[in-house]
This record gives structure tokens, C-alpha cells and sequence, in this order.
């Protein structure tokens, strides 16, 4: 009992979309001093173009990508945790392109499978974000969310909004298309989460996009 206290352990949470040098990455971490990184560039996966499902990325997924040339690498130190609970830090992935990426941890720095401890999350680095009231998704009136630039917190005017309804194992279906006004608000008619499903949100403006998963 007394080895498990004392064993290493850290866990990573990540947001789903965030702008440049944002402390997108939450580390869960005990009996650990320092934390690798290695990013990796992921194929675009527009959301509504294939069923909604989460494979998750365990070590059968990751080790093909570890094959590959990652596009960062960095490593963090840890602070203590004598108490031997879990202590929370967060991580800015010096990430500056656009795109969606694989953060690969890695207790070892030589990012082996053996004695090792090997985790991975995805984040999508957007310079469209979007706003939403914590209760997007749970009520039954109108939504609205806003469209903001992530390098400068302003409101986009203009963009694409697009509501979905997504089961698991189903493909999502559009069910409401919309414009962001002068305040960078998209106002949707209605809800339609609940009952076993979720909502999303899409955003397009040029060439650029944003999205948000609402609660199932």
C-alpha cells in the first residue's frame, strides 16, 4: 500500500479549442518532478462529416504516433506534493498554428512504452472561439453564444453559425443555420440537447472555425 502512495501518477485534461499560449492543458500530478511533451499535427476532422463516436487515445493509439516527427517538444517542472494527494498544475503548449493536435505526456523523457507512464489528449489551437452561458444546452428557450478572436478577445461580426443535434455512433444533423450579429452573437431558436443527445455548435468565418459540444 505504502509503494502505490508513493508511486508517480499524474493524469491530463485538456480544453477542446483554445487560442495560442493558452494554458490549455490541466495536470493532475502527485510524486511526479517532471513532465515531457511532444506534440503532433493531426488530420482536419470536420465535425458533421462523419458519426460522433470516442475512440480515446490509449497506448495501442499513440505508440504509431510517437513513430512521426513531432512538431514541439518541451518538458515542465513539477511542484512537490509531500502530502502525497494530487496537486493541480496547468501547461501553455507553445503552440502557434492553427490546427488540431495530439499532446502526448510522458513521466520518461525518452517517451518509451516500458516502466513507463504514457498519456495524450487533443486540442484544436483556433483564432475563432466562442462565448456561451453555462447554461447552453440545459434549457428549452433560445441559445446564444458569441463569436470572439482568440488573439484579441473581440467580437467577429459575420460568421457562420451552425447548430447540430448529435447522437454517439450517429452522424450529427444540421438543424440550424445562423449569423453572427455586430456583437458577435449567434442566437439560436431553440434547444434541441436532451433526452440522450447533444448539441454543437460550429463556427466559420473565412478560413478559420470554432466549435463547442454541448452536454448530452
Amino acid at each position: 500500500e505504502r509503494e502505490s502512495i508513493e508511486a508517480p501518477s499524474y493524469g491530463l485534461e485538456s480544453m477542446i479549442v483554445d487560442g495560442a499560449r493558452q494554458r490549455s492543458v490541466t495536470i493532475a500530478h502527485r510524486n511526479l518532478a517532471r513532465l515531457h511533451f511532444r506534440a503532433f499535427k493531426l488530420a482536419p476532422e470536420p465535425f458533421g462529416s462523419k458519426i460522433v463516436e470516442w475512440q480515446g487515445w490509449n497506448e495501442e493509439r499513440i505508440r504509431p504516433i510517437l513513430r512521426q516527427a513531432p512538431v514541439a517538444s518541451w518538458s515542465i517542472d513539477l511542484p512537490a506534493t509531500p502530502d502525497y494527494r494530487n496537486n493541480r498544475s496547468y501547461n501553455s503548449p507553445p503552440l502557434d498554428g492553427r490546427g488540431r493536435y495530439l499532446i502526448v505526456a510522458s513521466a520518461l523523457p525518452g517517451f518509451g512504452t516500458s516502466k513507463n507512464q504514457l498519456q495524450a489528449v487533443e486540442l484544436r489551437r483556433a483564432e475563432l472561439l466562442m462565448l456561451r452561458d453555462p447554461s447552453f444546452g440545459a434549457g428549452q428557450e433560445s441559445e446564444i453564444v458569441r463569436a470572439i478572436a482568440g488573439s484579441t478577445g473581440r467580437p467577429i461580426a459575420g460568421a457562420e453559425a451552425l447548430l447540430y443535434r448529435w447522437e454517439w455512433e450517429k452522424k450529427p444533423v444540421l438543424v440550424e443555420r445562423v449569423t453572427t450579429d455586430a456583437q458577435g452573437l449567434a442566437r439560436f431558436a431553440r434547444s434541441t440537447g436532451g433526452e440522450g443527445r447533444g448539441i454543437a455548435v460550429v463556427l466559420r468565418h473565412g478560413d478559420r472555425d470554432g466549435r463547442h459540444l454541448g452536454d448530452d
